[in-house]
């Protein structure tokens, strides 16, 4: 590589682009007729450019919204079942009971209780959840099968638990 070909490597990016004026442009244009060695260079530095056109074209071009998902009408019920359930198990701490049988003292929730009565609520309603979106695909259904026999067993005192015993864990319907 000569002296030269460092002057015309320097003005590549402008010849490629067309913005030489006519002598300079003349010059690498005779220069490369010659020189195996600028013309290669000038080969890559046309595919760089080339693909750096592509992807600010990309990304100029107006991005397709993706379809939002639906919120499937068992997990706005398992939600809300959960929200119900918190709001009872709140109520229910602060109402006063009902006259205890005799020998037996009533017993209150302390927040303590309702606050973990909640969480195991609310656990059990999204294990629900997931089990449900795992059974719509068919690779995820014997994990779905296990995970409502799991909420049904460790979960059976909440709604979510009641629910995971009424489903038919292989075909994933309801009875």
């Amino acid at each position: 590589m000569t002296k030269h070909c460092d002057e015309i490597r320097d003005l590549l990016v402008d010849y490629a682009d067309g913005d030489l004026p006519p002598v300079e442009s003349e010059m690498v244009r005779l220069h490369l007729g010659e020189c195996k060695r600028c013309r290669l260079q000038l080969a890559a530095l046309d595919r760089s450019l080339e693909l750096a056109r592509r992807t600010w074209a990309e990304q100029a071009a107006p991005r397709q919204r993706m379809p939002r998902p639906r919120l499937a009408w068992g997990k706005l019920a398992a939600m809300a079942g959960c929200l119900a359930i918190a709001l009872t198990l709140g109520f229910m701490a602060l109402i006063p009971p009902h006259q205890a049988p005799v020998g037996k003292k009533p017993q209150l929730m302390t927040f303590e209780q309702v606050r973990l009565q909640v969480q195991r609520e609310e656990a059990a309603s999204r294990l629900l959840m997931s089990a449900s979106e795992l059974m719509e695909v068919p690779e995820g259904r014997q994990q779905a099968v296990e995970i409502i026999a799991g909420i049904s067993k460790d979960y059976g005192d909440t709604a979510a638990g009641r629910t995971a015993r009424n489903v038919k864990p292989n075909l994933g319907e309801t009875q």
